[in-house]
């Protein structure tokens, strides 16, 4: 969370019913956040799985090749977040090589990682471009989710 928060004002606690709690601390005192702002939950939903998905990656033979979905991760974040979330993700695909999907409309996230698809819907059709390194047979994967049911 400190990683993706613009200030250090701010910290979240997770309880034991798994709800977040935000809390503020300056000079002028410490207390909880009753109301955060959408960029703030979104901070900490981020942050709360990445670190599950860390966590799992490192506890368990089992998920150590997991993968994580970002769907829309950037929905309310400010510029500066963007480039944070961005910072961050990179980080992750280079010293872990961890395996994020992520599905954005944000054009700045989008050379977070190493490899791209990118969709475009032109006409009525979706062309799909592959940058970095693809295999085949995920390419295939790619093309029969795309497929139209007959």
């Amino acid at each position: 969370f400190s990683r993706l928060s613009p200030d250090n004002t701010l910290s979240i606690q997770l309880t034991n019913d798994y709800d977040i709690i935000f809390t503020y601390n300056t000079e002028r005192g410490r207390g909880q956040v009753l109301l955060p702002s959408g960029g703030q939950q979104s901070v900490a939903s981020l942050a709360l799985r990445l670190a599950v998905n860390q966590a799992l990656r490192a506890l368990s033979p089992r998920f150590k090749d997991s993968t994580l979905l970002l769907d829309e991760p950037t929905i309310g974040l400010s510029r500066e977040l963007v480039g944070r979330l961005k910072s961050l993700l990179s980080e992750l695909n280079e010293k872990q090589r961890a395996h994020i999907i992520v599905v954005t409309h944000d054009e700045e996230l989008l050379d977070a990682g190493s490899t791209r698809i990118r969709l475009a819907l032109r006409e009525g059709a979706t062309t799909v471009s592959y940058e970095g390194e693809i295999d085949e047979e995920y390419k295939e994967f790619v093309r029969k989710i795309l497929e139209k049911p007959v």
